[in-house]
């Protein structure tokens, strides 16, 4: 592997990482809010927008990975 394809490679591990991190807390503040029956919807559903971004991004960077 080449110097700039090994940078390359641990960038987008290094952001597959960030971006399990985050998803991973989104999924916790779900878990919190669909407890407490006062969380507003509208804000649940922007978090699971956004949690689902996060999923298609993951698998994204998993298939460049692979591929590289």
């Amino acid at each position: 592997m080449s110097e700039p394809q090994s940078k390359s490679a641990v960038y987008l591990q290094t952001r597959l990482d960030n971006l399990h991190i985050e998803h991973r807390d989104l999924d916790e503040m779900l878990s919190r809010l669909s407890r407490d029956h006062r969380s507003d919807d509208t804000e649940v559903r922007q978090l699971k927008k956004r949690k689902l971004q996060l999923k298609d991004r993951i698998d994204a960077l998993k298939s460049e990975l692979s591929d590289g």
